[in-house]
């Protein structure tokens, strides 16, 4: 995916209609990859936590009990 988005960045996200950037947020996390969902700026998280990282975040067991 972060292939898809090279170039992009936290400023790209803020004009996206708000929406589609929780349903895409929602379907990264449905599919296993970790976006916060902390009350910050979605687009901001999914630029600091997916696309950004050289890491994939490793879910903790809590995580997953509040995702399912």
């Amino acid at each position: 995916m972060k292939e898809d988005f090279v170039g992009w960045t936290k400023e790209i996200w803020a004009p996206v209609n708000k929406d589609i950037v929780r349903d895409f947020r929602n379907f990264l996390r449905e599919y296993g990859v970790f976006v916060p969902m902390d009350g910050g700026v979605i687009g901001d998280n999914i630029q600091e936590h997916v696309i950004d990282v050289k890491e994939e975040h490793e879910w903790t067991p809590q995580e997953i009990k509040i995702e399912h």
